[in-house]
């Protein structure tokens, strides 16, 4: 995600926005244009929200500011156990080294809940798309 300033005297449009002389402004992409100068190569996009570790059984509450996220399991140990706060929610079973993932296009899952066995450990990453 870099960094560009407009050293020019008219405006120049950077994605879907339009730059202003002298302003600098930070964009998903590489651009390339007459008075625009890239004067960053950072900060660089980020796109894990959240990654964590559950070995006790946890809620793990996806933000608000979400609408599109992608939801990454897997599971380690033992045995474990998500359910999505959905309408249709049922329990996903992991067993040792299960994954699965699930991008969310709308905001279907509010939370993630995980249960674990006394030897089982899930481990969860979620990402902005």
């Amino acid at each position: 995600m870099p960094t560009y300033r407009n050293e020019s005297k008219s405006v120049i449009k950077v994605g879907s926005k339009n730059i202003m002389p002298g302003e600098t402004a930070e964009s998903m992409t590489w651009h390339e244009a007459s008075g625009l100068v890239r004067i960053a190569d950072t900060p660089m996009f980020n796109p894990v929200i959240l990654s964590d570790v559950i070995s006790n059984g946890g809620i793990i509450i996806i933000p608000l500011r979400l609408s599109r996220f992608a939801i990454h399991l897997y599971a380690e140990g033992d045995t474990v156990t998500f359910k999505f706060s959905s309408e249709h929610s049922v329990p996903l079973h992991l067993y040792a080294g299960g994954r699965w993932n699930i991008r969310c296009y709308e905001r279907t899952v509010n939370d993630v809940r995980v249960e674990t066995s006394v030897n089982g450990r899930g481990y969860i990453t979620l990402e902005e798309i």
